[in-house]
């Protein structure tokens, strides 16, 4: 129906007798069937209207938040509900609150069957749009990350609204759909303080050229007491002096490390610029963290890993406490490695390499080239194919060979030079990402630890094994070492899976209360950044 016969038909019904229109002497029925069909009120647009349509048609069109005369307590819930989104880093203004205060105070002091069905089909597209928004987060991940692949949870949106209607209990029914991790709960609390000192300025911004070191004095050190008193990182009775005593040193390393930065205590370049990021920006960083935890899975399962990609950083997780943590190096800049999730079944000790086709013609071409010997020193084999025949790699003429030119596979043995160390962890999927050991245990001395193809190389492979092997033989650490050393290319199946989230959070805080950020790694807060807002 097009709009100038919906106003046309509104006209109709207004200018009939009571009793004329349908039964129950209920004129805001009819409008609310009419309405039903179309995408906007007006200027307003409808954000849910094929769920409203199929709400309104299931109660026959009846009124869901008003008798027609007076609001409903489950409508003055919800309308103390929206501004409430606020508390969340979400904008009000999206669940039609100016509108709806609007017609509820012209409702409230002269009701009318036209302004009881218009703000009845608000309401109920508020409160669609609010619930999902609180239950799956308001953008839609694979168009503002398309490296997220987590699926998320799944609901009907007139379940939710008619459960909440049934219970009357509107915020409640809305509070329930948000994230349950405390973790949530703290980074809110965090997004909430951090706006509020937004609001009235922010902290202070560092004029001083670095570095700043300890032992230094004068206008600058007291400048830089009174940048890190606001951001809590030093107490306000050392707000003042010109002293970089070892109470600030303390507080630089404090900051230093919230912020994944060298705990040097010198503030230098990154320092300094991790101090002038004002505060208004990295509330909105808290935001855009904020709708990645609505994003998840409301449960992640008794026993679970995480890996925070931006923090470099694992943990294993049993019964909500953490009880294994460790570095580790995430894929680079032009090999991200995506968040999902996967079901981790089993292990392989002393693993062989089966190289990629493109790490092999990108990574290892290169160094064939320049060394002839590369392949044998680093304990490669050549084949026509994965499991196909061996070649000589002497009889291959590797000059010729490049990205539209490589039929050759390589496969790396197990030992000493592993790119995969002596362990993997193996939860399949699609991307070809893994957990494993690594040869080259100091780059795990980098604060920016960012060097892989795109698998997680992990700090601790032996100690978490065997906690994930807990229940078998292989949980003693002197039955592990004796199967780690006889064993060749061995696949030890776990107990039970373990789920793996691959996560990207760029703020977060921690169960201690203190509140962490990091560098946007895959650059990819901007665009969420840009969708919410």
């Amino acid at each position: 129906m097009t709009c100038r016969w919906l106003f046309l038909f509104f006209l109709m019904l207004t200018s009939l007798p009571a009793g004329a229109v349908n039964a129950a002497d209920d004129e805001a029925v009819a409008l609310l069937r009419a309405f039903s069909v179309t995408r906007h009120l007006g200027t307003t647009a409808l954000h849910n209207s094929s769920s409203l349509a199929r709400f309104y048609q299931e109660r026959q069109f009846q009124l869901a938040w008003s008798d027609g005369h007076q609001l409903l307590p489950s409508a003055t819930e919800l309308l103390a509900a929206l501004p409430a989104a606020a508390g969340e880093g979400l904008d009000p203004r999206s669940y039609h609150l100016l509108v709806l205060t609007d017609l509820s105070e012209r409702f409230s002091s002269a009701p009318t069957p036209h302004l009881a069905a218009e703000l009845d089909l608000l309401l109920s597209d508020a409160f669609i749009s609010l619930s999902s928004h609180y239950l799956n987060g308001r953008t839609i991940p694979v168009q503002v990350d398309p490296e997220w692949h987590i699926p998320r949870e799944q609901a009907d949106p007139l379940r939710m609204l008619n459960q909440a209607l049934t219970s009357g209990r509107i915020h409640d029914s809305l509070q329930a759909l948000l994230p349950p991790d405390p973790a949530y709960a703290a980074l809110r609390r965090a997004w909430q303080d951090l706006q509020g000192l937004a609001a009235v300025g922010g902290w202070p911004r560092l004029s001083f050229k670095p570095p700043l070191r300890p032992g230094a004095t004068g206008a600058e050190v007291t400048e830089l007491r009174k940048r890190l008193v606001a951001s809590g990182d030093l107490s306000v009775a050392e707000g003042s002096g010109e002293s970089f005593d070892s109470g600030l040193e303390d507080a630089v390393r404090r900051f230093q490390l919230r912020h994944g930065l060298k705990m040097d205590a010198i503030v230098g370049r990154q320092t300094l610029a991790a101090l002038n990021i004002p505060a208004a920006e990295r509330a909105r960083q808290l935001a855009v963290n904020l709708e990645r935890w609505r994003w998840l899975p409301r449960t992640f399962g008794e026993r679970h890993l995480r890996v925070n990609l931006p923090a470099f950083h694992l943990e294993l997780i049993e019964k909500g406490e953490k009880i294994l943590d460790m570095r580790v190096i995430v894929g680079r800049l032009v090999r991200p490695t995506p968040a999902f999730v996967g079901s981790m079944t089993y292990l392989v000790l002393n693993p062989y390499w089966e190289v990629p086709r493109n790490l092999a013609v990108l990574d290892l071409l290169p160094n064939i080239l320049a060394d002839g010997g590369y392949l044998a020193k680093n304990g490669f084999k050549v084949f026509t194919a994965p499991g196909g025949t061996r070649l000589n790699p002497a009889a291959i003429d590797w000059q010729q060979l490049g990205h539209g030119n490589f039929p050759y596979h390589l496969r790396q043995d197990p030992g000493p030079k592993n790119a995969l160390g002596r362990i993997k962890f193996m939860f399949p999927n699609r991307y070809t990402i893994y957990l494993h050991d690594t040869p080259t245990p100091q780059l795990f001395e980098r604060e920016e630890r960012s060097f892989s193809s795109g698998c997680i190389r992990i700090e601790k492979p032996f100690v978490l094994a065997q906690l994930l092997l807990r229940g078998t033989p292989l949980a003693v650490p002197a039955a592990f070492d004796a199967a780690l050393q006889d064993a060749v290319n061995a696949v030890v199946l776990l107990p039970t899976p373990v789920p793996v989230y691959l996560l990207y959070f760029t703020a977060w805080v921690e169960a201690d209360g203190t509140l962490n950020f990091r560098n946007d790694l895959y650059k990819r807060d901007h665009r969420l950044a840009a969708a919410l807002h």
